[in-house]
């Protein structure tokens, strides 16, 4: 079963994946909320294909920050500040 709740081909798997790795290394947290910060982001979205294409240049540590302190929490503008993250769950 697919740990993630968007539509992905090999590619998004491996991407996903690596961001969910970043998400543990930047932030200390579990597996299980890396993978939960993910879903709850992106849902069923379809990232497969072309629409893979539409996220993978952002790479993994711009996801991992937005999943983390949020998309409108402007983290590249304030690194090093004391930034609070999104809750979670």
């Amino acid at each position: 079963m697919n740990r993630f709740s968007m539509k992905l081909d090999s590619d998004g798997e491996e991407f996903f994946a690596r961001v969910v790795d970043k998400l543990i290394e930047l932030f200390e947290i579990t597996k299980e909320e890396a993978v939960g910060r993910i879903n709850r982001y992106w849902g069923k979205t379809d990232f497969t294909g072309e629409e893979y294409l539409t996220i993978s240049h952002g790479g993994e540590e711009y996801w991992a920050k937005t999943l983390y302190y949020g998309k409108d929490s402007e983290w590249w503008i304030r690194e090093g500040e004391n930034i609070d993250p999104t809750p979670y769950p």
